[in-house]
């Protein structure tokens, strides 16, 4: 994903838009976050599987709107339907948000 396209060092378009949603994930902005994955998908560019963990991360995580749950349950069904290999992390990262907030 990080490789460059050319000698040039130009990082293709994945990797950039990647890093822009993993900085506001560590800041804890899900909204921005979201906002720069929807851009990523509007402009044709396919997320990876890091993409998606950072933003999974980061909406499970920011408990200021019901929503980002949905949305997070969302991305990670969206891996299973693209055959994403997976780890546990955003497994777990869900899973976590879904004990909080939803009642037994």
């Amino acid at each position: 994903m990080f490789k460059p396209l050319s000698n040039l060092g130009i990082l293709p378009p994945v990797a950039v838009f990647t890093m822009v949603i993993s900085l506001y994930s560590g800041t804890s902005k899900a909204e921005s976050a979201l906002k720069v994955y929807h851009q990523m998908i509007a402009v044709g560019v396919n997320p990876v599987f890091y993409t998606y963990t950072q933003l999974i991360w980061v909406l499970a995580t920011d408990f200021s709107k019901v929503r980002y749950l949905r949305l997070a349950k969302k991305y990670f069904l969206e891996t299973l339907d693209k055959g994403m290999t997976l780890d546990r992390t955003p497994f777990l990262y869900l899973m976590g948000a879904i004990a909080y907030r939803e009642p037994l």
